[in-house]
């Protein structure tokens, strides 16, 4: 258990991660967007699980939902 004494975090890129993004735009935005993110998610990811989307498609969904104005 003294292996992990130290942990570094760097800033997470938004061009990598469209997901975290979102969240963040939603979370700024306010309202029911946080709400709507997390189904369009659920349903994005379920979508992925039973390979009926793609990995990178999760975001393009959630996007979708969120409106689509999220650049």
């Amino acid at each position: 258990m003294d292996q992990a004494k130290r942990l570094d975090f760097q800033k997470a890129s938004m061009r990598k991660f469209p997901c975290l993004r979102l969240a963040r735009e939603a979370m700024k935005k306010g309202g029911a967007l946080p709400c709507a993110l997390n189904a369009a998610d659920e349903v994005a990811v379920a979508a992925f699980l039973e390979r009926r989307l793609t990995f990178l498609g999760i975001a393009e969904v959630i996007d979708g939902c969120l409106g689509g104005r999220h650049e």
